[in-house]
């Protein structure tokens, strides 16, 4: 529960200039015919183009020095499955429950700065990428939805509110090498060690669907009366969260969550 006050303090705070178009458009959309199904399911596949960065500092102490990990982290793209379902309550307005399920493989680059063994304050310097590290994001939606119906097939719709977003990620806690020969000048990557991490958020989220329904009406399709019920479309909708994750023994780390997101599939309508 504390989640999802959390979420509907940050829909108001930041989405109240959202929320006054979509009321513009709901006014003129109360012209518009009132759709006759009550119950939409919609299940699809999609891509969250947006990037993701952050980076970290650990340090760590060696030869009675302090050293240090600078970690950048990088998330580009990724797959998303989502689906859920929606129940019109008035008019064009609907309330509906959505889930969703992204994942990426990431790299991240590393450059740590590593205490001499003979000489103080004369650290070696070791850098790299790291790949294969993985971000996973299970979220939960819930929606305002106002559907337009453009033309007999066509329909328009906008849609906002809080999210739940449970997320789990890799983060790089040590840096694994080798000493050169002396005099110790040059250090040889080795490995890393990889420390997950899971946190719950609470997030906002708005977006824009565009849906093909009643198909059957169409000449080329008229023949197939399952078209009255089975239609497609596109959703494009933007997820904004963070939260802290604690990587090894430093402090919290902040983390963005959601971002862009574009899903494309089937609607099932009753």
């Amino acid at each position: 529960m504390r989640l999802v006050r959390r979420a509907w303090r940050l829909l108001w705070r930041e989405a109240g200039a959202l929320l006054l178009i979509w009321m513009v458009i709901a006014g003129d959309a109360l012209a518009q015919p009132v759709a006759s199904e009550r119950i939409v399911a919609h299940i699809g596949l999609g891509w969250r183009p947006a990037s993701r960065t952050f980076a970290g500092s650990t340090p760590f102490r060696l030869f009675l020095e302090e050293g240090a990990l600078q970690t950048d982290y990088r998330i580009e793209g990724g797959g998303l499955l989502g689906g859920g379902v929606s129940f019109r309550v008035w008019r064009n307005l609907s309330l509906g429950v959505d889930v969703s399920s992204y994942r990426a493989i990431h790299p991240a680059a590393i450059d740590a700065q590593v205490p001499h063994p003979l000489f103080f304050d004369y650290p070696r310097r070791i850098s790299g990428v790291v790949g294969g590290l993985q971000r996973r994001e299970r979220a939960g939606h819930l929606r305002g939805i106002w559907t337009t119906q453009i033309t007999d097939w066509l329909a328009i719709s906008f849609s906002g509110g809080p999210s739940v977003i449970d997320a789990a990620q890799e983060f790089v806690t040590e840096l694994e090498y080798v000493e050169g020969a002396f005099p110790y000048t040059e250090l040889n990557f080795a490995g890393h060690t990889i420390d997950a991490q899971s946190a719950k958020t609470a997030a906002i989220n708005g977006g824009i669907g565009l849906d093909l329904l009643n198909l059957h009406r169409l000449d080329s399709l008229r023949r197939y009366q399952i078209m009255e019920h089975i239609g497609f479309g596109v959703l494009l909708r933007y997820v904004r969260g963070s939260v802290d994750m604690t990587v090894g023994d430093r402090g919290p780390l902040n983390v963005d969550l959601g971002g862009l997101q574009l899903t494309a599939g089937l609607r099932i309508r009753f």
